[in-house]
Parts: structure tokens; C-alpha cells; sequence
């Protein structure tokens, strides 16, 4: 009887082992052996072999009562053991051996420090790109609108020249942050006006280079303010004045009455020989694509007087010297194929002071905002008047769609 409870104790043991190990992949190869049944082919180790004769003492303990001995008989004319309970068995079986054996503490232990251990881990974060992205703070989302955080403010200062009738002039600061501003002169002078001060005057109107009404003096330079940007070193100031040399309304507005009534001498007009035999309105008058190209560089002009008041010679005589807008103006209308009062033009500039007080300075040329060339204007009407050239021929017939 003792052999019969020392075999089953065995085969229980052995179940015990079986149940724990992983289960084959469905559809393997039917000639592979699980793991139970290699384990039954090797030979038990030592540990294997303490343990089962531990669980045979208990069950030889067991059997020696009639009621125990039957309950252990049992099981060998009934069916066999499901995996599940043979389990339950073999740890039940197992438990009062490694406790007299005494090493159940360390097995307990050992298994609440491994579980311990893998808590730990599971609360750690993972390494690898979510890991660096945490720490580094990409992928934490944007804070919210009232707690992002402010630019450091980038304070220009402006010095702006101002006056009006009855007061002496003087030059005013200005102190603007550029972050919240405009890259232009122009886009400070409004955020000036809108914010800060609204006494100050200055002209304006396309803000694109167009219209030439915010034309002023910045930085010693004649320009726009809608084209000249703002100068990132904030340690330096910008000094805006008016126009030199032309009377001032207020502030920065000049008085440009004399400009304008110099440019109603030169007649900026189309003048036709025969005006009285060719109706208006009724045709328009051709020009050949050649012929336009000699206009090309004169009727960009925007009249901002940037170069007008930048000659040197029109500081000294701007009541008798055109100034060199309006000169080139005159010579676009005397090259023009369509034009016909040529002579009429040149004649109007027959004077010591209208034409001749040019100097070649170039100062206009360097200055002009739109890069036009009014110096090389001038000279080439000189060589009109001189005689050293002529007005070419037009390629086309004006006035072919009056007949």
C-alpha cells in the first residue's frame, strides 16, 4: 500500500509540473511531444525527488487511519484527474512539505519581491521616444491662452520732428515696442498717432509706394515711409524730419504749392499739332512697342519730390531751378512718339537757371525711392537742346485710326 501511495503521489506531482508549462500552438506538428510528456522521459532531479518523498511521508501519515487510507484508495478505480485539480492536489500535497522543510518563506518571499518588481516597472515610464518626449516637453500639450508666455519687449525709440504756427520747433521721443508694430517707418508713425499721441501730422495714403505722400527725411535719407523699414538695432534712435529745405505746414507735412506749380511750366500733357481735326474721344493714338520702351524708367515717377529736394542746387535756387522731378518729367514728354510740340518743350527751357543749374551732383539719382535715373535725364536733354541729338522718327502713324 505504501508503494501504490508513493506511485500516485508521483504521477500527481508530475501533473502538477504539466499544468504550468505553456500549451503547443494550434495546427503544430503532430509528431512533436509536449512538455509533459518529455519531462516524463528525464529522469527527476534531486529537488524533484525531496519533494516527492516528503508528499509520500504525508500520505504514509495519512493512510495509517481507515477513513484516510479509503479516501486515498479511491482514486484508482475512478476516472483520472483533470489537470486543473491535479494541480490543486499536488499544492496541497506540497505545502505541508516545504513548511516543515522550512523554506517556504523564502519562496513567498522571493515571489512577493518579483511581483513587487514588476509593479515598480509598470509605474516607471517607458523608454524609448515617449520617455525623451516627456521629459524634454514636446509632447506635453500647449498651456492655455492666459498662461503663455510674453515676448520680451523690443523698445525703439523714435525722435520725430514737430511744430506748429506759434510754437518753436523741437524733436519729440517716441518709445514703441516692435513686436507689436509694423516692419515699416510708416506702421510706427500710425501706431504713434492711434496710441499715443494724436496731435502728431504727417501725410499719407497708399501705403504701397504709389502715391509718394508720406515722402519725408529719415534717418538724413529722403524716402517713404511705406518703404523704409524699421532699423532692428534698438540701441539707435530714428530720426524723422519733414522734407528739407521747403516750408513746413506742421510736423512732418511740407508745403509742396511750389513743386506742384514747377511741374504746370513743363505742360505734363499730350500736345498734338492738329487737335482741332482730330476729334476727341473718337480713336485712341497708336504707339509702337519700340517707341514705349524709351518711356520706361519716366513715367514710374510718383512725384514724392524725394530727389527734388535732396539737389544742392535746388536748395540755392528752387524759385528759378525746375529741380530734377520735374526736368525729367519734361524730357518723358519730349521723347514721346505721340507727342508733336517738341520744339514748343525744348523752348520752355531755354534758361540759365531752368535746366543749366544742374550740376551732375546725382544726389537725385542715389536718393530716389523708386530708382529712377533723373540725373541721366537731364543730361540727355541738354544734348537736345545742344543739338547733339534729335528725336528719332516714330515707328508708327499716330493718327492711323482718324482716317
Amino acid at each position: 500500500m505504501f508503494g501504490r501511495v508513493l506511485y500516485r503521489s508521483r504521477n500527481n506531482i508530475l501533473r502538477y509540473f504539466c499544468a504550468k508549462q505553456t500549451p503547443p500552438p494550434a495546427g503544430g506538428d503532430k509528431d512533436s511531444k509536449t512538455s509533459c510528456e518529455g519531462d516524463k522521459n528525464k529522469p527527476p532531479s534531486e529537488s524533484d525527488a525531496a519533494k516527492a518523498a516528503a508528499a509520500a511521508a504525508s500520505k504514509a501519515a495519512a493512510a495509517s487511519s481507515p477513513s484516510k487510507s479509503a479516501a486515498t484508495a479511491a482514486p484508482d478505480k475512478g476516472p483520472a484527474t483533470p489537470p486543473g485539480k491535479a494541480a490543486a492536489t499536488g499544492a496541497s500535497n506540497k505545502a505541508p512539505a516545504t513548511a516543515a522543510s522550512g523554506k517556504a518563506p523564502a519562496t513567498t518571499a522571493a515571489t512577493q519581491g518579483a511581483k513587487t518588481a514588476k509593479k515598480g516597472e509598470a509605474q516607471q515610464p517607458a523608454s524609448g521616444k515617449g520617455a525623451d518626449k516627456d521629459k524634454s516637453g514636446k509632447g506635453a500639450p500647449p498651456p492655455p491662452p492666459g498662461q503663455q508666455t510674453k515676448k520680451e519687449p523690443r523698445i525703439k525709440t523714435f525722435q520725430i520732428y514737430r511744430w506748429k504756427p506759434g510754437e518753436k520747433p523741437k524733436m519729440q521721443t517716441y518709445n514703441i515696442d516692435l513686436n507689436d508694430c509694423g516692419m515699416m517707418v510708416l506702421d510706427a508713425l500710425i501706431k504713434i498717432k492711434s496710441e499715443k499721441d494724436q496731435t502728431l501730422t504727417f501725410r499719407r495714403s497708399c501705403r504701397e509706394g504709389i502715391c509718394g505722400s508720406c515722402s519725408m527725411n529719415i534717418d538724413g535719407v529722403n524716402t517713404l515711409a511705406c518703404l523704409c523699414k524699421i532699423d532692428g538695432n534698438l540701441a539707435a534712435p530714428m530720426r524723422v524730419y519733414p522734407l528739407p529745405h521747403m516750408y513746413v505746414i506742421r510736423d512732418l507735412v511740407p508745403d509742396m504749392s511750389q513743386f506742384y506749380e514747377q511741374y504746370r511750366i513743363i505742360q505734363p500733357w499730350l500736345q498734338r499739332q492738329n487737335e482741332s481735326k482730330e476729334p476727341k474721344g473718337c480713336a485712341q493714338y497708336l504707339q509702337h512697342p519700340q517707341d514705349r520702351l524709351n518711356l520706361d524708367g519716366l513715367v514710374e515717377c510718383i512725384l514724392c519730390a524725394c530727389c527734388q529736394t535732396a539737389c544742392p542746387s535746388y536748395w540755392w535756387n528752387s524759385d528759378r531751378y525746375l529741380g530734377p522731378a520735374v526736368l525729367m518729367q519734361a524730357y518723358r514728354w519730349v521723347i514721346d512718339s505721340r507727342d508733336e510740340a517738341t520744339d514748343k518743350r525744348l523752348n520752355i527751357l531755354v534758361d540759365p537757371y531752368k535746366l543749366y543749374r544742374c550740376h551732375t551732383i546725382l544726389n537725385c539719382t542715389n536718393t530716389c525711392p523708386k530708382n529712377l535715373n533723373p540725373g541721366k535725364a537731364i543730361i540727355k536733354l541738354k544734348q537736345l537742346l545742344a543739338g547733339y541729338k534729335k528725336k528719332t522718327e516714330p515707328k508708327l502713324e499716330t493718327a492711323k485710326l482718324f482716317k
